[in-house]
């Protein structure tokens, strides 16, 4: 994903003059290979789980392959779950990391805050991994991760 967004981050002339996609453009081979790649990896992914199965805890693919079109009410098509699925990687790869990189670091400044929020998640999840219907329970975390999206949108 790292390498996909740093090909397709470049501004090209070629894009600053406006000229249509049709036209041969420096280094937009590479980021075709690269999304090329990315297919691959995301087709195997399903490959695997629809083999296999949805996890004990559902994740991001799960439910991605799960969801219904809330218009037709149909299961949503292979190739719309891939293309879901890379963009909320995309989209969501380096929110969530800086926002989980934020949180820590502005906790470590509140020790007792810290705490605190570390005896709410084990009180709460003991030693299971926490799931979607936890984060109602856990106002401390919670309130802390609001924070941190406050002060670093």
């Amino acid at each position: 994903m790292e390498h996909h967004i740093d090909e397709a981050a470049w501004i090209r002339m070629f894009d600053v003059l406006g000229l249509p996609a049709w036209v041969s453009q420096p280094g937009r081979m590479g980021a075709g290979r690269l999304l090329s790649e990315m297919h691959q990896v995301a087709d195997a992914a399903d490959a695997e789980r629809t083999t296999s199965g949805p996890r004990d805890v559902p994740d991001l693919l799960d439910r991605l392959m799960a969801a219904d079109d809330p218009e037709t009410g149909r299961r949503k098509a292979h190739q719309n779950g891939r293309e879901n699925l890379l963009t909320f990687i995309a989209a969501g790869h380096e929110t969530t990391a800086v926002t989980l990189a934020w949180a820590p670091y502005l906790m470590a400044f509140d020790p007792d805050t810290q705490s605190r929020a570390s005896a709410e998640a084990r009180a709460r999840l003991g030693d299971r991994a926490a799931e979607d219907h936890d984060m109602a329970g856990l106002k401390l975390t919670r309130a802390a991760i609001e924070e941190t999206l406050r002060l670093y949108p």
